[in-house]
């Protein structure tokens, strides 16, 4: 399952996790207009790759390979959340700067 770049799975971890970055970072910046809203939950909920992680999950424990898989589970579940929580934090951060009367 391997290939030139690494196993497939750590690329879908890598995209989930900068997504739910990206997806925290925009959710802090305030109130959502309809244009940021198709950006989350259109563009970003397309980037990030739930199916994607599904399969590879599903291929791996088919393989036999359940220690990878629950890393893989482990790693996508966790990481992500992390990921939304500090693009949060930073979003929120970007929204005091430039909006301090806002709350």
């Amino acid at each position: 399952m391997g290939g030139k770049f690494g196993a497939p799975h750590l690329g879908t971890v890598f995209v989930n996790v900068t997504g739910s970055f990206v997806i925290g970072f925009i959710a802090a910046l305030g109130p959502m207009p309809f244009a940021r809203q198709v950006l989350m939950i259109g563009i970003l909920g397309g980037y990030t790759t739930f199916s994607s992680f599904s399969l590879q999950t599903l291929e791996l424990a088919q393989e036999g390979k359940w220690a990878t898989a629950g890393a893989n589970v482990a790693l996508s579940v966790v990481l992500s959340l992390a990921a939304v929580a500090l693009g949060h934090l930073c979003g929120a951060g970007v929204r005091r700067v430039f909006f301090p009367a806002e709350k």
